[in-house]
């Protein structure tokens, strides 16, 4: 095998010549990473204050401990070594890890945008403008509905912790505009016909600040919640929707989500299926990290090491999983519709802030 310091120097110097688009398309025809992945997604605790009603990761919470900051700290390094430039510190809930702060500004220190995904319950005015003076590039809220009965149905908590985080999130983008502020909402049975006002809703009380996206349910093997899917009766009423929230985006509410995944979301939800036009990247433009340092070519595949005890770098140009990326390529997995890596948007993004000075540094 090819020293991994090697292989990671030319693919720095090819990423100033190549759109990173370009580069994924010769990753999935060659078998072998060629582009850098631009993201990486670590849960950095298993422990969460909340008991949603479509995820089951607070089950497992007692028998994760949380990495420790120098387990951390060796991956963030070997992280920015292989070109990722956006790190999102998840969970589990991130906010119960009281040195989050410590571990922004480390991923900063390794020239990396830094970005947490939280349930909101700890997300108040003083921990927000912590996390920022730490580095925090972007928080996103998990937010599904603004109809207090099904936000209690899904988060099994009382909407005015929904209210404060979003007091929480204008408060940090009105003190520091550099900050991006976003809300994810996941669209289940339970809140169709409630997205298009949870859009008008943000826009409404945040003029524009905050930014939305949106995600379908996932049906992870074993731990499905077949409530959660639409009956397909309620097909026509999605794509309706879907397109009312087309519109209202063309008409300047900020959600992020290109046009195309939207549309792609009424049949993965509701009849599991993908677009034919679909072709996964996902081992090639992200890394997926559990709380138990264990390493994913993406959330859905097993895991394939444990980064306790090997180098995430030498693993990323393994045999080992050049042949997982060889079963995403062939389907070999259930499919998904994950915005973090489904999204086709993010190969202009990546290119974006491929030009920036932050970027020009780490090359």
């Amino acid at each position: 095998m090819l020293n991994s310091h090697y292989l990671t120097f030319v693919r720095k110097i090819l990423r100033k010549h190549l759109s990173y688009k370009i580069l994924v398309n010769i990753s999935n025809f060659i078998n072998f990473p060629i582009a850098p992945p631009l993201t990486a997604s670590i849960a950095v605790t298993q422990r969460c204050n909340s008991r949603c009603y479509y995820c089951d990761s607070w089950k497992w919470q007692d028998f994760i401990t949380d990495p420790t900051i120098e387990e951390l700290k060796r991956i963030f390094s070997s992280l920015s070594n292989l070109g990722v430039k956006v790190v999102s510190l998840s969970g589990g809930e991130p906010l119960l890890r009281e040195d989050l702060e410590e571990l922004i500004s480390m991923v900063k220190n390794y020239n990396m945008r830094a970005q947490i995904v939280t349930n909101g319950i700890s997300l108040s005015k003083d921990r927000i403008t912590k996390l920022v003076k730490a580095g925090l590039d972007c928080v996103t809220l998990s937010l599904d509905t603004v109809d207090p009965e099904v936000y209690q149905k899904l988060r099994g908590v009382s909407f005015k912790i929904a209210e404060q985080a979003l007091e929480s999130l204008i408060y940090a983008k009105e003190e520091n505009s550099q900050i991006d502020v976003a809300v994810s909402c996941v669209i289940s049975r339970y809140n169709i016909g409630k997205l298009v006002p949870l859009a008008e809703k943000i826009m409404d009380i945040s003029k524009g600040k905050i930014l939305i996206n949106f995600q379908s349910y996932e049906r992870i093997p074993g731990r499905a919640n077949d409530d959660l899917i639409p009956n397909p009766k309620m097909y026509p009423a999605l794509c309706e929707e879907i397109e009312k929230l087309i519109e209202i985006k063309k008409q300047g509410v900020p959600i992020t989500n290109s046009l195309t995944f939207l549309r792609w979301i009424p049949d993965f939800l509701i009849y599991n299926k993908m677009s034919e036009k679909f072709r996964c990247s996902a081992g090639y433009t992200g890394v997926s990290i559990d709380a138990d340092l264990q390493l994913r070519p993406c959330f859905q595949f097993p895991p394939i090491a444990d980064l306790r005890k090997e180098n995430l770098e030498d693993v990323w140009f393994s045999r080992k999983f050049k042949e997982q990326r060889i079963k995403m390529k062939k389907g070999k997995c259930r499919g998904c519709l994950l915005y973090c890596h489904t999204e086709q948007t993010l190969y202009e993004w990546a290119d974006i802030i491929g030009k920036t000075k932050t970027d020009k540094n780490s090359l």
